[in-house]
């Protein structure tokens, strides 16, 4: 009896330990520094973002760390200290990412900081933060990402200027920018102007004739393209009914 019970605690022991030893593998946990949602870029102004890379095992772990630059938003990274900016070759493009190489020591963490500015505003003035990867050195295998769908808030200069080469308009700067003008963004506001961004049916300020003539000439285009395709098929369509008459 005495050994059954001693087997089990053994037993108990080693199953505890290995649930444990389960817990501790592959954990190199991301965290930002504070809650990136909260954090807002002036256009055009560098700023420091931080990020915090933990070994949460028991052994040392020499890992690689990688961001995708993303061009098409005006990201662009002023200083990086101890990192290489380098590029993701596909048949078009070579896409630029920043990486990093570090080694950390049984449950070690290492903050990373890099300074970046952002080119252009958003029409919602907010962008999504591209992934972090963090990819075992040896193996280049990906161990962890960082959380998905974090944003941060891109704010305008301010200056009194609607800026359109860096994509002010009322939506995103209405600081800078009034109702009314001509800012690629309807707003469609009853301020007693047409808004030259918009249809005229979109702004009450607006008389027919007035407003966005180019979108209202495209518009009118893919209408009657649309109708002339539509005549053309019909009549394809009659010229064969036609000719299925005729052999009968």
């Amino acid at each position: 009896m005495k050994i059954s019970i001693i087997l089990m605690g053994v037993i108990t022991i080693i199953l505890l330990s290995s649930v444990v030893l389960a817990t501790k593998t592959n954990e190199i946990l991301i965290s930002y520094s504070k809650d990136i949602n909260e954090i807002s870029y002036e256009v055009r102004k560098p700023q420091l973002t931080q990020f915090t890379i933990k070994n949460n095992e028991d052994i040392q772990r020499t890992v690689i760390i990688q961001r995708l630059i993303n061009n098409g938003m005006g990201e662009t990274l002023t200083s990086y200290p101890g990192g290489e900016i380098k590029y993701l070759e596909t048949e078009s493009i070579g896409w630029p990412y920043l990486e990093y190489e570090i080694t950390l020591g049984p449950d070690e963490e290492k903050e990373i900081g890099f300074e970046i500015k952002y080119r252009i505003i958003p029409t919602n003035s907010l962008i999504e933060l591209e992934e972090i990867k963090v990819l075992d050195k040896s193996s280049r295998s990906i161990i962890t990402t960082s959380e998905k769908n974090k944003y941060i808030k891109i704010e305008c200069n301010s200056d009194g200027i609607c800026d359109k080469n860096i994509h002010e308009n009322y939506k995103n700067c209405p600081q800078d920018c009034i109702s009314g003008n001509e800012d690629s963004w309807c707003d469609g506001q009853k301020d007693g102007k047409c808004d030259p961004d918009c249809l005229a049916h979109l702004d009450k300020d607006c008389k027919e004739g007035e407003g966005n003539q180019k979108v209202y000439s495209l518009r009118t285009k893919m209408i009657k393209e649309k109708k002339q395709l539509s005549e053309e098929k019909t009549g394809i369509l009659q010229d064969v009914l036609d000719w299925f008459k005729n052999l009968f």
